[in-house]
């Protein structure tokens, strides 16, 4: 069989390509890898088939199926919001602002109200604490002999 292959002569060398042909290049094949995928899925949600889009968008260039070339290039659209006027812009940093502000004033009122609420401590005088530790290490020195 291997002497069959080798008597066999080799196709010509294409010299010229036809008019219709097409080539496409990418330099590397990275953007079709699964952990490509897998990241980019949990990062941007349903962008990642964009790639994949792309390969069907090459593959029907390349057949020459303009067809689903179109179809397939309506599936994503910038959703921008609406332009506002001047006035509308001011009331909203307005509003913006006051309720900043308003969420200030709220913290400030319930700190006010809970150190108001707080009862100092008691502190011993000098003499009734030197004799609370003294009794406190003595404490546990028997604690720790027994």
């Amino acid at each position: 069989m291997a002497s069959e292959a080798a008597d066999e002569p080799l196709p010509p060398i294409i010299e010229r390509s036809p008019e219709t042909a097409r080539l496409v290049v990418a330099g590397s094949s990275e953007f079709l890898n699964d952990l490509v995928f897998s990241v980019s899925s949990s990062m941007m949600g349903d962008r990642y088939l964009n790639n994949l889009k792309m390969v069907q968008n090459i593959v029907a260039w390349a057949t020459e199926d303009q067809d689903l070339l179109e179809i397939r290039a309506r599936g994503t659209s910038a959703r921008v919001l609406a332009a506002l006027s001047e006035g509308e812009q001011r009331g909203w940093e307005i509003a913006n602002y006051a309720v900043v502000l308003l969420g200030l004033g709220v913290v400030a009122v319930i700190t006010a109200v809970r150190r108001r609420r707080e009862a100092p401590m008691t502190l011993l005088p000098p003499e009734a604490a030197h004799e609370a530790a003294h009794e406190a290490a003595h404490g546990a020195e028997k604690e720790a002999v027994q």
